[in-house]
């Protein structure tokens, strides 16, 4: 979570990196929220439980969605 993902990608060269994680319950949304905020990754694949699942992929005003800032 404290991670510079611009600092990083600057260290190697690279403009733009794909991300592949597995993110336990309590950090999914701090994390996904880094990982989009940043805007240096060209791909964000991750493996989230069924319940986050369910909220990620809920309507905008539905009693499934919340905790997300998208919603």
């Amino acid at each position: 979570m404290k991670v510079d993902f611009d600092a990083l990608a600057a260290k190697y060269g690279a403009k733009r990196y794909k991300v592949v994680a597995n993110l336990p319950y309590y950090i999914t949304t701090p994390a996904l929220t880094a990982l989009v905020d940043s805007g240096c990754f060209a791909q964000i694949t991750v493996m989230v439980q069924k319940e986050v699942a369910r909220r990620l992929c809920a309507k905008p005003g539905t009693g499934d969605c919340g905790g997300f800032w998208f919603c």
